[in-house]
């Protein structure tokens, strides 16, 4: 059957997003990914179609104009900051990893996934990506690894599986869970809910061998905001069997986490994970306290004298005594891109987290479980960015990518044309 170019980049853009987190294995030795040759291609096949009918990207950027700006300005402030950079090209690369991310994939996934079954599909692509990751590190971890991924464990007896750090893992694993928690209380085939119960329990296994407090505080905020959005959607008795589906499963979660902890030594639980757990009862034991205390101070000191103009991207750890940078990626991207650019960053948050929004009251009851588990999804992204750094790979931004191609009204069927990203109107 022929497809038209369109449809072949819906192809390559959900592979992509499908194989997003398998980055440690890579063509280059830069961050190009296997997945980001998938996301050129198809916006290289994008171009094709636009130049047969270029109305198209003018439309968009009318209807999205709120977003494109607060894209140009955070551009226009990484530019401006270049002035202060020590490393001017690590500087370049790492605008255009975020120029990458917010200037060409989100709108262009907003602009080819023009039906309900397209954008559904790249929502199952967006949950398995992180069953792989999660998946691969479960097996070595228990031992039924076939063969030997390298690097996919920390000599630390923390995991970080296909992905750069656990810290990475652990983002993909919390952004995860309510996702896949979603195909499970959304109504659909008894085998894909289970399928999905299974995802949710290897996403929360990948997060405890990933051994993250970030990922951690990450996951609860996503599945409390996932509890608190589907909650307050439903009325009535629907409302009563769903909080009492959430007590059972809080329950069940307690009782297993107890008897975990006291069975430690026979059940197959990462050692580190346990540590790290413990040392919640004090945050001054908590691994790195003192050094992201530290890093967070200099921050604003450092703000206090580059204001507008920041220090550049990818350059706040080369005036830090550790040689780290702040792990707080919101005060990070203002004091490496100056005001201009930290307003243009949270516009565009903003404008994304609206979208996600509209979309839950918008979506028909039997899809607003899945349109409540991608925007949970999104804030247990922001949540972590609290306990982050520089955040501009791909598999980060994957919900972004997902809200952007839903763009309008969850639906089964229909080619209802959803390419808006931030405005309600229709092309």
């Amino acid at each position: 059957m022929k497809r038209s170019l369109r449809e072949c980049a819906v192809l390559l853009l959900s592979a992509g997003m499908t194989i997003s987190t398998i980055v440690q294995i890579r063509p280059f030795s830069f961050n190009l990914t296997y997945a980001d040759m998938l996301y050129l291609l198809g916006a290289l096949l994008w171009l094709f179609h636009l130049a047969r009918s270029p109305r198209a990207l003018v439309q968009f950027i009318q209807q999205n104009r709120a977003y494109m700006l607060c894209a140009l300005l955070l551009m226009l402030g990484a530019s401006a900051s270049l002035v202060n950079a020590y490393r001017p090209v690590d500087a370049l690369l790492s605008m255009a990893q975020y120029g990458f991310v917010f200037g060409v994939l989100t709108p262009l996934f907003s602009m080819v996934f023009q039906n309900a079954q397209e954008k559904r599909r790249l929502l199952i692509c967006f949950a398995a990506s992180g069953h792989i990751a999660a998946g691969l590190a479960a097996a070595d971890f228990i031992g039924l690894m076939p063969f030997q991924i390298p690097g996919i464990a920390l000599r630390s007896g923390r995991y970080m599986s296909t992905l750069n750090n656990a810290n990475a893992f652990a983002l993909v694993m919390a952004m995860g869970l309510p996702v896949s928690l979603a195909f499970v209380a959304a109504p659909g085939r008894r085998a894909v809910r289970w399928y999905f119960a299974f995802g949710t329990a290897l996403n929360a296994y990948g997060l405890a061998l990933s051994a993250s407090l970030g990922g951690f505080l990450g996951g609860a905020f996503g599945l409390g905001a996932f509890a608190v959005l589907i909650v307050s959607a439903q009325k009535g008795r629907a409302r009563r069997r769903t909080v009492l589906a959430l007590a059972a499963s809080v329950a069940v979660i307690a009782g297993g986490a107890v008897y975990g902890f006291s069975a430690a030594e026979r059940l197959p639980i990462p050692t580190r994970f346990l540590e790290r757990v413990a040392a919640l009862g004090s945050i001054q034991e908590a691994e790195n306290y003192g050094t992201r205390a530290e890093l967070t101070a200099h921050g604003f000191k450092t703000l206090s004298k580059h204001f507008i103009v920041g220090v550049g991207q990818e350059q706040h750890k080369e005036i830090t005594p550790t040689g780290h940078s702040v792990h707080v990626n919101y005060l990070l991207v203002f004091v490496e891109n100056g005001l201009i650019g930290f307003v243009g960053y949270i516009g565009m948050i903003v404008a994304l987290l609206l979208k996600a929004f509209r979309l839950v009251r918008a979506s028909p009851p039997e899809e607003r479980p899945l349109a409540i588990g991608l925007t949970a999804s999104f804030l247990a992204l922001l949540a972590i960015l609290c306990v982050h750094t520089n955040v501009h790979m791909r598999y980060a931004w994957a919900p972004a990518f997902v809200i952007a191609a839903y763009g309008g009204v969850l639906r089964r069927g229909g080619d209802e044309d959803h390419s808006m990203l931030v405005s309600g109107r229709r092309s």
